[in-house]
């Protein structure tokens, strides 16, 4: 819902006004996002992987 709005927001900054700063402003603000979200995912992830691995290998 907030992507929504922000692009909604974004859209009419740009008729308004003709400049693509809020264009850009949404696309930088919902890449970030989207990098938090990766990073915990990865956090998990290798988390996971390091207690998975087969302990018996080691030695």
């Amino acid at each position: 819902m907030a992507y929504i709005i922000s692009f909604m927001i974004a859209y009419l900054g740009y008729r308004v006004t003709g400049y693509d700063f809020f264009v850009l402003l949404t696309l930088i603000s919902i890449s970030l996002d989207i990098y938090k979200d990766l990073t915990k995912y990865f956090k998990i992830l290798k988390r996971y992987l390091i207690y998975a691995k087969d302990k018996t290998a080691r030695r």
